[in-house]
């Protein structure tokens, strides 16, 4: 008796804490918003990563802005094409996954040279044909023909739904979004984002773009951000959550809404 009872004791603590961590968690990506809606995204080139006392947790919340990734509805083929080519997928599988990817979101029935329309989905025994839509999320990237699992694990972070944009913040993006821009090569990657670094840890201005003038590139910030919170409680348990805040111009102040909240710990 005296066994089960401490064993559920345990149990107890166990379930308490873990429901305490989580909407620890949660308070994380509410206080993260709240910075953000109250004028913290100006300090977009280098958003902060925190540490906050939640109740009997520790919550660290890192944001990043969603304006260094390449929105999958907006982007120009150069960027969807460059991202299949930048983790070393052969040039012709990568030509046919930019197109698919491509007929997949407009509207029409006309299939590009290396792309994918119904009749495609239906030989390749597919139960749905090409969405003639745009993407609702970055994980309907798997729908896509020829899209392998190994090839959407590895291109994933690159994308977003949210920025409703053309082009890409440098100053945010990752090595892999920044080797998809035309021009950009391994070396020039590597040395932009060294010099970022160095701008940011001492507090200089940003160092120019590798390639000069680009279309595809902006230093627009926002107005989506992703958001992490982390939280612990002693060495009992530790979760994680996820979302996507989105901060807009209100008629007084700022604002913001979560637009996506990944509510399962990963």
């Amino acid at each position: 008796m005296a066994t089960l009872t401490r064993t559920e004791q345990r149990l107890t603590r166990n379930l308490i804490a873990a429901e305490q961590a989580y909407h620890a968690a949660e308070g994380g990506i509410y206080n993260a918003a709240h910075w953000l809606a109250g004028g913290g995204r100006g300090q977009a080139r280098a958003l902060p990563t925190s540490s906050v006392n939640i109740g009997n947790a520790i919550v660290t919340t890192e944001i990043n802005d969603e304006r260094g990734k390449i929105d999958l509805n907006s982007a120009p083929e150069e960027l969807i094409r460059g991202v299949m080519l930048a983790v070393g997928i052969e040039f012709d599988e990568g030509e046919r996954l930019a197109d698919a990817v491509l007929d997949w979101r407009d509207a029409d029935n006309l299939q590009r040279l290396h792309g994918a329309e119904d009749s495609d989905y239906r030989l390749e025994g597919y139960r749905h044909g090409a969405k003639d839509a745009p993407f609702d999320s970055v994980e309907e990237l798997q729908g896509v023909l020829g899209m392998r699992p190994e090839i959407y694990q590895a291109i994933r972070e690159a994308f977003t739904v949210y920025t409703r944009a053309r082009d890409v913040n440098p100053l945010a993006a990752s090595p892999l979004v920044l080797s998809a821009i035309p021009g950009m090569t391994r070396e020039l990657v590597d040395r932009f984002v060294e010099a970022r670094e160095i701008s940011r840890a001492e507090g200089l201005p940003p160092p120019a773009f590798p390639v000069g003038a680009s279309p595809h590139v902006t230093y627009e910030t926002g107005p989506a951000y992703a958001v992490s919170a982390r939280a612990g409680i002693a060495d009992r348990t530790d979760t994680r959550i996820r979302a996507v805040v989105f901060v807009e111009q209100g008629v007084d102040a700022e604002t913001y809404r979560i637009v996506s909240w990944d509510s399962s710990p990963y």
